[in-house]
């Protein structure tokens, strides 16, 4: 996302839940667990890991459990 424009994402996982990670690892540490149907705002995409806001906690997730509205 490097127009400016606020970009926003539905979670879409079917855990229920998705979890936000300090870095792009699913080894990295857990900042939250994001509800399923949550949106949040991408503040960069990418094909593997997106860098997220979520509720004001800044992190990454993962591309495939995304729908970019």
């Amino acid at each position: 996302v490097s127009d400016g424009t606020a970009k926003y994402a539905q979670v879409t996982t079917e855990q229920g839940r998705l979890n936000l990670r300090a870095d792009k690892s699913t080894d990295a540490e857990l900042l939250k667990r994001i509800p399923q149907n949550v949106y949040v705002q991408v503040l960069s995409y990418g094909s593997d890991w997106c860098y997220v806001n979520y509720n004001g906690t800044k992190g990454y997730v993962m591309t495939k459990f995304l729908t970019i509205i």
